[in-house]
């Protein structure tokens, strides 16, 4: 009797864990075309520059998300300008890294991640932007961290959250 009952156990356990598929993916950055890549990298670079120039005026020539709008005004800019400043010091994008998007629900987002050289940090740190392929909107995240994968980081966050508030 034990021995079925483990034999169905093993059973449903791997045709569960086959059907399950990672919560993101990597997009082949080789098949991206160079217009598509280039946009990520200018606006990451127009921000940094603003921030370097103190220059807290609206972007110019990228397709914001509304969303990205209503959180980058003038005063939120020079905020985050200032945070990158005191943590990071001179930023500089550096290249492209790896791109990921969701597979789960299909998102038309994808996470583009940049490694940054910055003059206060000595330990790698990875600028993630978010493009919509529709029509190259730029959305949120705009974040730094040291974990190459966006997504990947922040899913650890939200399941080290969910534990902790049990």
């Amino acid at each position: 009797m034990n021995k079925k009952l483990f034999a169905i156990q093993i059973v449903i356990s791997s045709m569960l864990l086959s059907s399950c598929s990672s919560y993101y993916k990597s997009v082949s950055i080789d098949k991206m075309d160079a217009e598509r890549k280039e946009v990520p990298r200018k606006f990451a670079e127009v921000y940094l520059e603003k921030c370097a120039d103190k220059d807290y005026t609206p972007f110019q020539g990228f397709n914001l998300s509304k969303k990205l709008e209503r959180v980058i005004t003038l005063d939120s800019l020079r905020k985050s300008c200032s945070w990158i400043e005191k943590k990071y010091g001179k930023v500089q994008v550096k290249e492209l890294v790896s791109v990921h998007t969701y597979s789960r629900p299909a998102d038309f987002m994808d996470v583009f991640n940049f490694k940054v050289a910055t003059e206060k940090s000595k330990v790698p740190i990875f600028l993630h932007v978010g493009v919509y392929r529709d029509k190259n909107f730029i959305d949120i995240p705009f974040y730094f961290d040291g974990n190459e994968n966006y997504l990947a980081a922040r899913q650890k966050k939200y399941r080290m959250y969910k534990k902790k508030n049990k």
